[in-house]
């Protein structure tokens, strides 16, 4: 009996930090959303820089490309969950899905807004020269939704950082009162155990003195 409630109270422990684990990759990943969006808009600026200066492209459309690529896988994931790169180099992350309604309605507003940069971006990054215009568009697209899409962000990263506080703080009571508990149930045995021990010696004790007549 006291094996399996501490096996029970172990899994409790185990489940507990496991939860706490993911909620702090989610507010990573959705840390680094932001950045990633920053990233975005720097590089597009770059790059005119350097089409307007007659300078090789290609170290910005690489930032291009690499940004765009991680940025929607990541949403993808908070959207319907899977796994994703994580936050340490050679690392990687399994997600569930958002399932606030508000955390929800957060990411489609930011969806929104990265649809008016990512068609612009998508020209950018498939033509092997980019065109003048199409990376003009791109900048001003980023100008334009790039600091509305870093709130949604901030929102988004708070957000996750709530919803995870919250859970933290119900499974820390579980967990406190499945320990309550466990420890009432060892000091019931315990009282058990010793009112035997208790017995048996006044009964022990009784036959001794019928011998001793």
């Amino acid at each position: 009996m006291t094996l399996l409630v501490l096996e029970v109270l172990l899994f409790l422990n185990t489940y507990v930090a496991r939860q706490m684990r993911d909620d702090t990759d989610s507010v990573n990943l959705a840390g680094r959303q932001r950045m990633l969006s920053q990233r975005i808009a720097k590089a597009a600026v770059y790059l005119r820089d350097q089409f307007n200066d007659s300078q090789p492209l290609n170290s910005s459309l690489a930032e291009l490309r690499s940004s765009k690529s991680l940025f929607e896988t990541t949403l993808a994931t908070f959207r319907n969950g899977g796994q994703v790169e994580g936050t340490t180099p050679g690392s990687s992350v399994i997600l569930a899905a958002v399932s606030s309604e508000s955390a929800r309605k957060l990411l489609t507003d930011l969806e929104l807004h990265w649809q008016k940069i990512d068609p612009p971006l998508q020209r950018v990054i498939s033509a092997k020269v980019p065109l003048r215009e199409d990376v003009l568009d791109l900048v001003k697209q980023t100008m334009d939704h790039s600091q509305a899409l870093t709130t949604r962000l901030n929102d988004f990263t708070n957000e996750i950082a709530a919803i995870g506080m919250a859970r933290a703080n119900r499974l820390l009571w579980i967990q406190a009162g499945a320990l309550v508990g466990v420890l009432g149930l060892l000091t019931g045995m315990a009282y058990f155990l010793v009112g035997r021990l208790r017995k048996n010696d006044s009964l022990q004790i009784g036959r001794a003195s019928c011998r001793e007549r």
